[in-house]
């Protein structure tokens, strides 16, 4: 009986561990495809991501007239600070 019990018990934990509770979908990530930096005012750097839009990506873009990226520019010290 304990033999049974426990190749159940091995049997079952694999399948209760694999759920998909906290999952992220590809298409709500964003990813960055162009980092640009340029000269700004004082010590700081005027940085621009371009970054995907997943969503907004289809097979063939080049009639729909969606954009499929959108650009942010930022003013910081250096690339690693926020």
């Amino acid at each position: 009986m304990k033999k049974l019990l426990k190749i159940i018990l091995i049997i079952s934990i694999p399948i209760f561990f694999t759920a998909c509770y906290d999952k992220v979908e590809l298409d709500d990530l964003a990813y960055v495809i162009g980092i640009g930096a340029d000269v700004g005012e004082g010590e700081n750097l005027n940085i621009t991501y371009q970054i995907a839009i997943p969503v907004k990506i289809e097979k063939d873009n080049s009639e729909s007239g969606k954009e499929t990226y959108t650009t942010y520019t930022v003013s910081a010290p250096s690339l690693y600070m926020r």
